[in-house]
């Protein structure tokens, strides 16, 4: 591992997921990360102020002063933010139609970048970053929160250790209401609907998990989809893989997350609602798990900084090759609802 050195960050949209990142970089920088936060940038000139009060599916959306705009430089673009020489990283939190763009050209300009998920709604603009990354040697790491939330690290660090044996059954449960606090939400042609801008997380979840399933059978909408995901029959795989996501038409409903994994031993449960989230029962006996606080958001950017600090010279956390994969599975996804039948996944 290289010499780690202060990583200088820039968070480019400032709605919702651009405030989040804003947080979890200060956050990270409290913590004793190498990192601290020099710009933002948004065509709202919102950033100017300091100031934060847009709403999501977890912040409370309280107005509060996020930054000293004496210490962080405000932009009125992308392009102003990128041509400043004020970050050796950025966030693009962007609405998503605007990512390969607004990536392009931070590989351009040589720096890394955290993109938000989905990094696109086509794969064929993933390949053009992932052609971006080799021709700048930068490289782009999906924002792909689920892997680092307290909890659900938890799960994986488990399953690998085979603490309480083979994973026998996984169920992924996240619903809420459609996000209303931006109108690109409400149009399925730029966000990609639920399945891709929500559900694509237990995809990547699930693959993070237990590896690219080989086939999928799919119900619901393209807003409310159910997954079964089957895997190669050699290997210890388990047979019951689901995840359940969408959007539904219920206003203000507030958003759940759910997890529930069997393994040989024990089986715990996540839920998000609950003042402690996980749960084990084993041997007839139902304990709460300490887990830490925080949010994925918080456990990507740090992830994200420790390896830009370390050079940036290995593959990131997460990798566009990731992101690739998960919209391979995603359109196989569709095929199933589309057809009734168990679809190939065709990486």
């Amino acid at each position: 591992m290289g010499e780690v050195r202060v990583i200088r960050a820039g968070v480019i949209g400032f709605g919702f997921m651009g405030q989040t990142h804003v947080r979890a970089y200060l956050s990270a920088s409290r913590a004793g990360e190498p990192v601290v936060l020099t710009a933002v940038a948004d065509l709202s000139g919102a950033p100017a102020t300091g100031m934060a009060a847009t709403r999501g599916n977890i912040d409370t959306g309280t107005p509060e002063r996020l930054f000293d705009p004496a210490e962080v430089r405000a932009f009125g673009s992308a392009r102003e933010l990128l041509s400043s020489g004020l970050c050796d990283v950025v966030s693009v939190c962007t609405p998503t139609d605007t990512h390969l763009e607004v990536g392009l050209l931070a590989l351009e300009r040589g720096h890394h970048v955290l993109m938000e998920k989905p990094v696109a709604v086509r794969s064929e603009e993933v390949m053009r970053l992932r052609e971006a990354e080799r021709a700048h040697g930068r490289r782009v790491m999906p924002g792909m929160c689920m892997r680092f939330w307290p909890g659900w690290t938890w799960l994986r660090n488990t399953q690998r250790a085979g603490t309480y044996g083979a994973l026998k059954s996984l169920r992924l449960v996240r619903l809420g209401s459609r996000p209303d606090w931006s109108a690109f939400y409400a149009d399925d042609e730029r966000c990609g609907g639920a399945v891709v801008d929500l559900h694509l997380h237990d995809v990547d979840y699930v693959m993070h998990l237990l590896g690219v399933p080989a086939r999928v059978f799919s119900v619901g909408t393209p807003g409310h989809i159910q997954t079964s995901f089957m895997f190669a029959a050699a290997g210890p795989e388990p047979r019951l893989v689901t995840a359940e996501g969408g959007w539904l038409d219920s206003p203000g409903r507030g958003f759940r997350m759910r997890f529930v994994a069997e393994f040989e031993r024990a089986t715990a449960e996540f839920d998000l609602a609950r003042a402690r989230p996980l749960t084990l029962t084993r041997d007839g006996l139902t304990e709460d798990v300490d887990i830490p606080a925080g949010t994925g958001y918080e456990g990507e950017v740090r992830e994200f900084v420790r390896w830009a600090a370390a050079g940036g010279s290995s593959e990131p956390p997460v990798t566009l090759r990731d992101a690739s994969a998960a919209l391979a599975v995603i359109a196989a996804e569709k095929r199933s609802v589309a057809t009734g039948e168990v679809c190939a996944v065709e990486t």
